[in-house]
């Protein structure tokens, strides 16, 4: 899989720090035809066998709670063309992706996709689009927003265990590097370009479950005969500490009414 150049979104137009996977000619990605944006352009496309271009930036996905966010300018021309945020497993032959796209009715919809599950809703203007994924262990919850601050729910609490285990040959394809861990990022497929405004890995104003840090100290153990799942952060004594990374709080000045923070 093509992915732009490594440290690409480490510039202040897109506020996040991604990494990629390969190498994307330069004539498939741009940061200054539209300052503040990043567009993407599909590469790689086919007519026969027909299959669709993809370009994609991404970075590893090391923990099991996070918030993605990005908000994107799209307009596709078929059922075939998506942008906005996925999470891949190790051999990339399972995504779960949350998207604009075209309804086979030709609506402007935003969709997730999960194996066999696909969840679509009508967006009611060709206006950016928020789009954002929330994990908590085995579990996402997709949602889109139009402003930034009020969202609806496109799928809840969709079990996404399959991500999280190694890939058998006779379901990947592959007899090695079964499983490598996920990737998340920013994608689009198809034949049309998008531009995305910004990437937020772990949202400061979305739920940030207390079991899931990315690195602590004493915080999460066994007491009072009480299994550790029910003493998250509780009774934390000297020298103990949780830490949770990469959490986006955004600049003072606000940008969408009733945040309040500025969201890159």
């Amino acid at each position: 899989m093509g992915g732009a150049p490594i440290g690409l979104l480490q510039q202040e137009s897109t506020g996040g720090a991604l990494v990629s996977a390969g190498y994307t000619p330069e004539e498939t990605y741009d940061l200054t035809e539209r300052p503040g944006w990043l567009r993407l352009t599909p590469k790689g496309g086919r007519t026969f066998p027909p299959t669709p271009g993809r370009n994609t930036v991404l970075q590893a996905a090391a923990e099991r709670a996070y918030s993605l966010m990005t908000r994107v300018d799209f307009d596709p021309a078929t059922t075939s063309d998506e942008a906005g945020l996925w999470i891949i497993n190790g051999p990339e032959t399972l995504q779960a992706r949350l998207c604009v796209t075209r309804s086979l009715e030709g609506e402007r919809v935003v969709a997730f996709r999960f194996d066999t599950l696909a969840h679509s809703t009508p967006l009611p203007s060709e206006e950016p689009v928020w789009l954002k994924l929330e994990r908590e262990g085995h579990e996402l919850t997709a949602s889109f927003s139009l402003d930034g601050a009020s969202w609806a729910p496109v799928a809840e609490k969709v079990n996404v265990a399959r991500l999280d285990r190694e890939q058998p040959a006779s379901e990947s394809g592959y007899d090695f590097n079964a499983f490598t861990g996920n990737q998340q990022g920013l994608y689009v497929l198809g034949n049309t370009p998008a531009y995305f405004d910004l990437y937020i890995y772990r949202d400061a104003y979305s739920r940030i479950p207390a079991q899931h840090p990315t690195n602590y100290n004493g915080v999460i153990t066994s007491r009072n005969g009480l299994p550790a799942h029910a003493n998250y952060l509780a009774g934390i004594h000297d020298g103990e500490w949780a830490m949770y990374a990469g959490v986006e709080f955004g600049a003072r000045e606000a940008i969408i009414p009733g945040y309040p923070a500025r969201l890159w």
